[in-house]
Parts: C-alpha cells; sequence; structure tokens
C-alpha cells in the first residue's frame, strides 16, 4: 500500500469518528515512510484535529526538515503557524 492509499484511508477514518483508528494508520505511514514529509505533515494534521497540538506540531516540524520543496515548506509554515494560535 502507497503512502498515499495509506493517508487517504486514515482521513477517512477521521472524519467518519474513528480517531484511534485514523492515527494508527498514519504513524503506520511515518513508519514505512520515515523520509516522506507529506506522512509527517498527515499525522500533524490527524494529531491536531484529535487535540494534540504540541505533537502535531513536532511533526510538522519534522516534515519541514525533511521537504526540499519551497512551496510545500511555505504550506507547512503556514499550517505551523495556524496550530500555534
Amino acid at each position: 500500500m502507497s503512502r498515499g492509499e495509506l493517508t487517504a484511508s486514515a482521513y477517512t477514518m477521521l472524519y467518519r469518528g474513528q480517531q484511534r483508528e485514523a492515527l494508527t494508520i498514519f504513524r503506520m505511514a511515518t513508519f514505512l515512510y520515515p523520509d516522506d514529509p507529506g506522512s509527517h505533515r498527515a499525522l500533524a494534521e490527524g494529531l491536531f484535529l484529535n487535540g494534540d497540538k504540541n505533537t502535531a506540531i513536532a511533526e510538522l516540524d519534522k516534515a519541514l526538515e525533511l521537504n526540499k520543496d519551497q512551496t510545500q515548506i511555505k504550506a507547512i509554515l503556514e499550517q505551523r503557524d495556524k496550530m500555534k494560535k
């Protein structure tokens, strides 16, 4: 299963109210794809939506470390700024 398929499944679960299962899949994606900034960014969003703001920000920081795309870096910084408010 690709990272995209994993995160899509996790987002579906998240929006159906299955937060625990969604976070498990988001975490699995970061375990299977540790160098993919998208997996860390998706986990951050799931964590944030479940009230774990500090861990979410840490995951976004990890996504920033891994990302080389300037457009994505800008989007991650904007997302992180919103979470810090």
